[in-house]
Parts: C-alpha cells; sequence; structure tokens
C-alpha cells in the first residue's frame, strides 16, 4: 500500500512541474517562444522518461527548441541560450538569496558582474534598480546572449565586456561542457571544447573605463576566485565595495586571508551552502 502512495505522489509530483512549466512558458515575449517554451518541458519531460533509442537525443533537441526564445522574468527580458537557463527564470528563483543583496542598489551605485553569463543579474540591475553595470562575461556564445538582451531591453548604463577576470593581463583557455554554465579557466571540468580568452587584472579595466566608485562586486567563475581577488586589491583598497562571491571549497582559506587582509567581514550566505561550494557575502569594515 505504501509503495502504491509514493508511486502516486511521485506521478502528481512530476504532473504538478509539469504543470508549472507550461505556465512559465506563457511568459514567452511572443506567440514563436511560447509555443517553443511549451515544447521544451514537453521534450525534457521525455527525456526524464528514459524512452529506449531515442531519449539520449531528446536532450540535445530540447537545447535546440528553446535556444535563442525570449522570456519575460522579473520585468525584463532574457534571451535563453539552454536547458541550464530556463531553470534560472523558471518560477522557483535560481539563488534566492542574492536578490534581497542586488535589492540594496540605488541608481547612483555601481555593479561588477564578474562571471556574468547571459546576464541574469546584470540585466534586473541595470533594468530594474537603473544603476551602472560592468558585465564581465569571457565565453563568446554566452556573451553574445547577453548582448541580445541588453539590447532588447534598449539598455544603456551597461558596459559588456567578453574578457576573463584574472591577476593578470594574458590570454588563457577556457574549458567547457555541455552546458552553458559550466565553463571555467581551471581545467576540472569535463571538457568539450576550449576556446583562448582575453584575461585582464580588473584594476587594469576599471581604470581604462575611467570609473570613480564601485558599490558591489558578485563573483561567480567556477574556482578563479583567488585570481580574480588577487586582479582586484587596488579598486578593493579604493573603492570598498561589497561582494558576493562564490567560493570553491578548496579555495575558502586563500579567499578568507586576501579578504581579511583588506579589512572585510565575511559572513556565509544562509542557504547557499553544499558540498563543493558555498557563497560568502564580504563587506568592508
Amino acid at each position: 500500500m505504501c509503495e502504491g502512495l509514493n508511486k502516486k505522489r511521485a506521478e502528481n509530483n512530476i504532473l504538478n512541474r509539469f504543470r508549472k512549466r507550461i505556465i512559465w512558458a506563457l511568459q514567452g515575449v511572443s506567440v514563436k517562444d511560447r509555443v517553443r517554451l511549451v515544447l521544451f518541458p514537453v521534450l525534457y519531460w521525455l527525456y526524464g522518461v528514459k524512452i529506449p533509442i531515442i531519449s539520449r537525443y531528446l536532450y540535445r533537441v530540447a537545447n535546440i527548441v528553446v535556444k535563442g526564445a525570449a522570456i519575460y522574468y522579473k520585468g525584463s527580458k532574457y534571451h535563453l541560450i539552454d536547458a541550464a537557463t530556463t531553470y534560472y527564470f523558471s518560477a522557483r528563483s535560481f539563488e534566492p538569496w542574492m536578490w534581497s543583496y542586488l535589492a540594496t542598489l540605488k541608481k547612483d551605485d555601481v555593479f561588477v558582474d564578474v562571471g556574468a553569463h547571459v546576464g541574469l543579474y546584470s540585466i534586473y540591475v541595470a533594468h530594474n534598480l537603473g544603476s551602472k553595470v560592468i558585465a564581465i562575461e569571457p565565453h563568446p556564445e554566452n556573451f553574445n546572449f547577453l548582448l541580445k538582451s541588453i539590447k532588447s531591453n534598449s539598455l544603456r548604463n551597461i558596459s559588456a565586456l567578453n574578457l576573463a577576470a584574472r591577476n593578470e593581463d594574458t590570454e588563457l583557455p577556457l574549458y567547457t561542457a555541455d552546458s552553458s554554465d559550466c565553463h571555467s579557466l581551471k581545467s576540472t571540468i569535463a571538457r568539450k571544447h576550449v576556446y583562448i580568452v582575453r584575461a585582464r587584472k580588473l584594476d587594469n579595466v576599471l581604470s581604462e573605463l575611467g570609473v570613480r566608485k564601485v558599490s558591489f562586486i558578485k563573483i561567480d567563475v567556477e574556482g578563479a576566485e583567488v585570481e580574480v581577488l588577487e586582479g582586484l586589491r587596488s579598486s578593493l583598497k579604493t573603492y570598498r565595495p561589497r561582494l558576493i562571491i562564490e567560493v570553491w571549497t578548496g579555495n575558502a582559506g586563500a579567499v578568507q586571508r586576501i579578504l581579511k587582509n583588506l579589512n572585510y567581514s565575511i559572513s556565509i550566505v544562509a542557504g547557499s551552502v553544499s558540498k563543493d561550494l558555498h557563497y560568502i557575502y564580504a563587506c568592508p569594515k
């Protein structure tokens, strides 16, 4: 009897998730976008069922169907690049803690988004809050989708830069996997493609842009957070911005040492802790 109830609950959960996905799909910008967003959960659900022979192709087809679809999210337009980005813009908030930190930004503030991906946070801050944004994204295709969303929202207060943040000005290999959100300057991830990308010290970048104020910095760089901070030392001393950083577990000690030496207080962001990483919030003392 318990087995039957568990099976029924599992079926109901699947149906509820599917229903939510269909409702979510109605947020597509155009009719064409909505059709593509409705097709996506159907294909993704079939992929989860593991239909013999064709199941391995369904995820690939689902990615093709959703790629480029435009969606309204938190009052702004975004362009989806693959299945991973549909999760960011689903009804359930991705990284829910982040929004409360970003909400403290004001119109005259400057937000630096290091690892901007397709602009989830950059677009929101520029469009909804009116702050000046500097968006850093090294992956060429992610960067192009970021530019599409900037254009769709007619934003003039974002400077988008196709480069990697580092502790020196150089060129480096960027390793990527199947998902658009899984790329890193560290070769520890599963490699599908390798791009050679331009890397810069953000101290140099901010100086060249003529920046006179930095209010808040978000860093999500898949294991390169130590090198990013090393390339930001001068700016952190001068502007004293607040920071929120995704920290890989193996880098936690080095990140804390850098920030403590710069006289920052550090706290772990509630709800962000997993086996491999966590987020920290750092505030100047």
